[in-house]
């Protein structure tokens, strides 16, 4: 963040931001580590992870946003990178700051597991369609991941559902709280 503020300065608004957001019937509530104003304009949200990068954002929700496209499943083999955490938060930092939110990132503080140091997971927001890219979601894909997939999965859960898919890949388990009491097929020691 410091070579960032000295190619791009940037405003800090807020630290441990808490979050209350509704999104297609669903509150969403949460703390958001770093807002900050961008000197080119819009807000970034910022999260620090204290584990390692798996994955990137942009193209783990694009591969969900395809999947979801063709009426496949997201439960028990979502895409690496599906990482949705900062783009539930952009309704409800864009109505406090009334600001749209340009910029999404998640700072993982092992880097990419090897001693590295920090890996950065950037994401900027985009109004314009022909501006999407490997490193930017069109607003229209970031509404789509909120309401298709999140929100989703939230009203599936509240209509009763009593069991869903478990993960396929023993790297999705490794790190889930809920392993000891997952039905599923992997077993983790």
């Amino acid at each position: 963040l410091a070579r960032d503020a000295l190619a791009a300065p940037f405003e800090v608004l807020a630290s441990e931001f808490a979050i209350n957001a509704e999104i297609d019937g669903v509150r969403f509530t949460g703390r958001a580590d770093r807002v900050d104003r961008l000197a080119a304009g819009g807000l970034a949200i910022r999260d620090y992870k204290s584990g390692k990068t798996r994955g990137k954002t942009v193209k783990g929700v694009r591969e969900a946003l395809d999947r979801l496209d063709e009426r496949a499943t997201l439960a028990g083999d979502a895409p690496s990178g599906l990482h949705l955490q900062t783009l539930l938060y952009a309704p409800g930092v864009e109505a406090h700051f009334r600001e749209r939110v340009a910029l999404a990132q998640y700072i993982y503080f092992r880097g990419k597991g090897k001693g590295e140091g920090l890996e950065t997971d950037s994401l900027a927001i985009v109004d314009d369609e022909s501006a999407a890219s490997d490193m930017a979601l069109t607003r229209s894909e970031v509404e789509r991941a909120q309401r298709d997939i999140a929100a989703a999965i939230a009203h599936s859960l509240e209509g009763g559902i009593s069991a869903f898919s478990t993960a396929l890949a023993e790297q999705t388990c490794r790190f889930c709280d809920y392993v000891q009491a997952c039905p599923g097929a992997m077993t983790i020691s």
